[in-house]
């Protein structure tokens, strides 16, 4: 075997470490690389380092790098909603503070966006909380 043979397989298992430490699979992703060019190097013989040893190495590693983060994060079930998102959909009573109306979700009082209100607001009846921006709840009266 040559030096280049181990200096690569040194370079994959560098990259194995950094991976241990960052947990972000782009250290793997470039192990897998350079492991991919120890194998070339092991079964052609070569002795020197070569720009297509290189190229192989970046555009593997870049191709690793894409592919792994979004192969391995795959959400597994369904995605729960939280916040003010649950809320969409659902009547909550209007409360009327000062000028501004409210809505009680999970003990947080959000106001109601002004555009939304109508004359048929008033306090205490429900209204269904349509969507929401910044805090601000968008809703129509049932």
């Amino acid at each position: 075997m040559s030096e280049l043979f181990y200096g690569w397989l040194a370079v994959a298992v560098f990259a194995l470490i950094i991976e241990m430490f960052t947990a972000t699979l782009y250290g793997l992703s470039f192990s897998l690389s350079a492991f991919l060019i120890a194998a070339y190097v092991a079964i052609s013989g070569e002795t020197e380092l070569t720009l297509a040893q290189s190229l192989i190495f970046a555009v593997s590693g870049a191709v690793f790098c894409f592919v792994f983060p979004t192969w391995f994060n795959k959400t597994s079930g369904p995605e729960f909603k939280q916040g003010l998102d649950a809320a969409v959909g659902h009547a909550y009573p209007l409360k009327k503070v000062g000028d501004t109306f409210k809505i009680t979700v999970d003990g947080v009082e959000y106001p109601v966006d002004e555009d939304s209100v109508t004359p048929d607001f008033a306090p205490k009846k429900k209204a269904v909380v349509v969507s929401h921006h910044a805090g601000v709840i968008k809703a129509v009266v049932k």
